[in-house]
């Protein structure tokens, strides 16, 4: 009885502040309704849902700067208390006041990972790629587009752009990697006009002089072009390019073009285990 008569006072007391902070803002005195729902947080300092309620208050006043600063602090408490689709919603509050907020954009790519929520964590880690090439920061776009790859190893477009940022700065051997994921997944697509066109584009870019030349090999042969093939082929080997790989192509090449015995002696030469490993 004691215990249950000093919540009840607790409980009037707050509804007292409540219905001033309420008259306040019916008047709009902001600021004083703020102060009243302020004075709650004596008691509770970590009360997500009054520095919520202060947001809405500071934005039904234009305060913006003030409401994204109360968002923010219900967003934290949110987060750490486990309660991740209210901490999104504050977040949503605040990128729709500052699209362009990155410790929001952080933070909603984060929850909608934890949660499983791939495409919407894709969506706010790509606006993080986009507001870090807006600001020169590559480092950190290139961090952005890395964590789309790992979620989602399929998507080409943006395995295209983390390569491009690689290459744009400097990490030849990184960017050149990525381009040969992509052509690789063209390959197996049968989209051997896309993979040419890549190709083409990044002629004299990739890391290895004979990395294009490599991929031309295997577009002209899964398209049947063998003599297009063969002076691929024969420019590797005038850059003294010559690996089991190369030797392969070299042995298919002989095989398509009539010479099946001596393709077929080619292949028997090549160290099966080395071929294997691409």
């Amino acid at each position: 009885g004691f215990f249950g008569a000093g919540k009840n006072k607790e409980e009037k007391q707050k509804n007292k502040v409540i219905q001033k902070a309420q008259k306040y803002a019916q008047k709009g005195q902001i600021e004083n309704a703020v102060a009243e729902w302020a004075s709650l947080l004596k008691n509770k300092a970590e009360d997500a849902n009054i520095y919520n309620t202060i947001g809405d208050l500071y934005l039904k006043g234009n305060l913006k700067d003030k409401a994204i600063d109360a968002y923010r602090k219900a967003c934290k408490i949110y987060t750490d208390s486990g309660f991740a689709l209210k901490a999104i919603a504050v977040n949503k509050k605040v990128l729709k006041l500052d699209p362009g907020d990155l410790d929001s954009m952080m933070s909603m790519a984060q929850l909608h990972k934890e949660r499983g929520m791939v495409t919407n964590a894709k969506e706010s880690y790509l606006a993080i790629a986009e507001y870090h090439i807006r600001t020169g920061s590559h480092d950190k776009a290139l961090e952005a587009y890395q964590k789309i790859v790992d979620m989602d190893p399929k998507n080409l477009k943006v395995k295209l752009s983390l390569a491009e940022l690689y290459l744009k700065e400097g990490m030849v051997p990184e960017g050149s990697r990525i381009y040969g994921e992509v052509i690789g997944a063209l390959l197996e697509e049968s989209r051997y006009d896309d993979a040419e066109k890549l190709c083409k584009r990044l002629e004299g870019t990739l890391g290895s002089p004979g990395a294009n030349l490599r991929y031309m090999v295997q577009i002209h042969l899964a398209q049947n072009r063998v003599d297009e093939a063969l002076e691929c082929a024969k420019q590797l080997e005038e850059r003294g390019e010559q690996d089991p790989e190369i030797a392969v192509y070299n042995a298919e090449i002989l095989i398509r073009k009539g010479h099946a015995q001596e393709g077929i002696a080619a292949l028997r030469k090549i160290d099966r285990t080395a071929v294997t490993e691409f």
